[in-house]
């Protein structure tokens, strides 16, 4: 048996460099070329001269990864002293993407500055540091704070003509529901849009779900002139950072931040202000926009990274623009493998297609619904979007509450940061936050992975309009209760049953293991599985392609070796599977809902043949 284990120490060993020295097997991902001389359908400028989706100029280099973050110094100096010999200024280096902001120190064409720059070592490719912005109307510049019968609540009545109509109330079967005693719930008519109070009554309402607010900051704290917004006090939050000024204190300078923060985990039933769909949840506050409410590819693909390294279980981003960038979607497709929920708002020019992070395959693009669950009038709609959520409409009061219909939630006083309010905001920005929420409430149930996660927000959602499908609504409004409802039923019962098949199979894989070759070939046929998980983990090269070659080496070759390495594969596929499979945190990927389960049984069948045939060990 020495061959063996000589054998399975050198696969051990190899596995170790490959997995600790790169990603060999990678493959860039694939983004649309940037046509930047062609003039885009949104309308998202006009009639608002003062914004630039190029980034005034600024370019975003990106380096070219030679062996993972943090381990190529060299070629990074190398890369940025061509860059400065080039006639640029470095403007900013990112923090979590291998990137580098310039600005050329003489004037030429854009095209000839991405042309220059793409030429030198280094250099993967160049794009435009596009800029986003949170997701409002361009019409909406007012703050809309509301008052009723507590001080200290500012007094602002609808201005313009009242329009009443007979709203659309979300009703439906006996249920129970969970009423707060925040005393101005009841003017947060988009609570009931989704069904928040039947979806507190089931589940834990978020608990042990971490949402990343990607935006302009939230009043978490007191810090300086900075305040604790006092619907957040009690609320938790976890790992703050300021991408704009490269701190810790991610504190809201805008008031959209905070509103969209409001809207997932306000401190509900504290007999203060108002509610949040999963107020359970923990926040991570990350500030990408400035107080301006503007924002630059690299701070936001930084963002993204960091909320998936850092335990983001959702990511919110009420932001958007015209442009995709490939930076940005790589970090998109980064977070999602790592298990991250990406929603999105649609955005707000009426246009027939959604802006920017939204248009990602891996984002959730939200539109904006109004009291009588009809399309707001600024939404974006289209093929892209997948669901729809309350946006309100601060130009009319439908309902008859008195107030506009806007979205209801605790922010503060853009012009006094030390002050907060309770304000009535609109925008698929609102809209983005309530199914942010809903997700949040689905990984409080157990089911955390992107794939899964979005299944569950699609099937479970009310369909409006001319049903499931139409392009401006997706599958519907999403649904507080039925999202839970689903999660805890079909999907829980159905992971419990393949993670006891898949532990079954292990553990008599492993018997036989030992049965056949004894406890010292075990060990070491268990570093050597062992070093092919973490290699798969490690993504250089990925679980669910590994088993085709796997299966061709085990059957199609004569050298034992190359069995060996198959059979390894094999095992480590199936302890992955079985891990994923039980894990609310799994990423699937090729294979979809049932990725793992496949690769898990194609597993099996290696490890099966070879004990019960012994052909392991035949050959050269």
């Amino acid at each position: 048996m020495n061959h063996i284990k000589k054998a399975s120490l050198a696969f051990l060993l190899i596995l170790t460099i490959c997995s600790v020295t790169g990603q060999f097997f990678k493959t860039d991902a694939k983004f649309p070329t940037q046509l930047l001389n062609v003039a885009h359908k949104s309308k998202l400028m006009v009639g608002d001269s003062s914004f630039n989706p190029y980034g005034n100029g600024q370019l975003l280099v990106k380096r070219t990864n030679h062996g993972g973050h943090g381990s190529s110094c060299i070629y990074a100096e190398n890369t940025e002293a061509s860059v400065l010999k080039a006639g640029y200024r470095i403007v900013s280096k990112g923090l979590y993407t291998d990137t580098l902001v310039v600005e050329p120190l003489v004037g030429s064409s854009l095209q000839e500055q991405i042309k220059e720059l793409g030429q030198l070592d280094g250099v993967e490719y160049v794009e435009p540091n596009y800029t986003y912005r949170a997701s409002v109307p361009l019409s909406d510049e007012k703050l809309y704070q509301i008052k009723d019968m507590l001080e200290p609540y500012a007094m602002v009545r609808v201005d313009g003509p009242l329009i009443v109509s007979a709203p659309v109330k979300a009703q439906r079967g006996s249920h129970s529901k969970f009423e707060p005693n925040d005393p101005l719930y009841k003017y947060q008519w988009h609570m009931n849009k989704v069904y928040a109070d039947e979806g507190w009554e089931v589940g834990d309402r978020g608990k042990g779900a971490v949402v990343a607010v990607i935006d302009t900051g939230v009043a978490y704290e007191d810090y300086g002139q900075f305040k604790l917004a006092r619907d957040l006090k009690g609320q938790a939050f976890t790992k703050p950072y300021n991408f704009v000024d490269r701190n810790e204190h991610a504190n809201d300078d805008h008031g959209h931040g905070t509103h969209v923060a409001g809207t997932i985990a306000q401190a509900t039933n504290n007999n203060e202000g108002v509610t949040g769909v999963a107020f359970n949840s923990t926040i991570m506050p990350l500030k990408v926009l400035s107080a301006m409410g503007s924002g630059s590819t690299q701070d936001i693909a930084d963002a993204i990274r960091y909320a998936a390294d850092n335990g983001a279980n959702v990511i919110n981003m009420s932001l958007g623009g015209p442009f995709p960038s490939r930076v940005m979607g790589e970090a998109c497709k980064y977070a999602y493998e790592k298990g991250v929920t990406i929603i999105c708002a649609a955005g707000n020019e009426s246009s027939d297609d959604v802006g920017y992070p939204a248009g990602y395959d891996e984002c959730i693009a939200v539109s904006a619904t109004d009291t009588n669950d009809e399309l707001s009038w600024y939404s974006n709609y289209g093929a892209k979007v997948e669901i729809a959520a309350p946006g309100g409409d601060t130009r009319v009061d439908k309902n008859g509450d008195g107030y506009k219909d806007g979205v209801l939630q605790n922010t503060i006083n853009p012009r006094n940061v030390s002050e907060d309010v309770y304000a009535l905001f609109q925008g698929t920005s609102m809209a983005s936050p309530h199914a942010a929420g809903v997700a949040a409430l689905i990984v409080g149930c157990g089911v955390a992975n992107p794939a899964e996660v979005r299944e569950v927000l699609k099937a479970s959602a009310r369909p409006v309009g001319s049903g499931v499908g139409d392009p401006r609504f997706g599958a519907g409004i999403v649904d507080a209760y039925s999202a839970q409802e689903m999660s805890q039923g079909h999907y829980k019962k159905f992971r419990y049953v393949v993670f006891v098949v898949a532990f079954l199979i292990l553990g008599f894989a492993l018997f036989e293991l030992n049965r056949r070759y004894g406890w010292s070939n075990l060990v070491a046929w268990s570093s050597a599985v062992g070093a092919a998980w973490l290699a798969q983990f490690n993504s250089f090269f990925s679980a669910d392609i590994a088993i085709f070659p796997a299966l061709v080496l085990f059957f199609g070759s004569k050298y034992k070796i190359c069995r060996m390495v198959s059979f390894s594969w094999a095992i480590s596929t199936l302890a992955q599977s079985t891990y994923v499979c039980s894990s609310p945190y799994t990423v699937l990927s090729v294979f979809g809902a049932t990725g793992h389960i496949v690769n898990g049984l194609a597993a099996s069948i290696i490890a099966y043949l070879a004990l019960r045939k012994d052909i392991l060990c035949q050959g050269k």
